[in-house]
């Protein structure tokens, strides 16, 4: 989960408004005239909302994402609230508490392995390139990968 929110936060910084903005600064500097500037502001959003998945068109991924991101927010809130006072006698791995978060794990393992598989096919039909390097991230060690030829046996 952790892993997920650095690549997704790293993706966003770098992918999308580092590389923007650095467009936007370029053609800024450039500019003669403020309709210049303007066009240059509204190209600016126009690519930055298109590459954070904010339009129409996108929101199919943005969905799987949010799925994601509010298993991880159900995760941490069930650790949070777990109790975590564990003496000697506590033997049992069935406790509500323990199952709540394994059932929560999975799903969210089955949530990021989809959105893997949807970015996979986006960046196959060549796709908004920019989420090659989210896959890629995201997929670093091969496991998706693995995982995804797996479950289509």
């Amino acid at each position: 989960m952790q892993h997920f929110m650095t690549v997704l936060i790293n993706y966003i910084t770098n992918q999308v408004i580092q590389i923007a903005w650095t467009e936007f600064m370029r053609k800024i500097q450039k500019a003669k005239h403020i309709n210049e500037i303007a066009a240059a502001h509204n190209e600016y959003l126009d690519r930055t909302m298109l590459n954070c998945l904010l339009t129409p068109n996108a929101a199919p991924i943005l969905n799987e994402v949010n799925r994601v991101l509010t298993l991880i927010i159900r995760f941490r809130y069930q650790l949070k609230t777990f109790s975590w006072i564990l003496n000697a006698t506590y033997t049992d791995p069935s406790d509500t508490s323990v199952q709540a978060l394994r059932t929560t794990f999975e799903k969210y393992h089955i949530a990021v392995l989809s959105l893997f598989k949807v970015l996979s096919k986006l960046v196959e039909k060549g796709y908004k390139t920019s989420l090659s390097d989210l896959l890629i991230r995201l997929n670093y060690n091969g496991y998706y990968d693995q995982i995804a030829t797996y479950s289509t046996r």
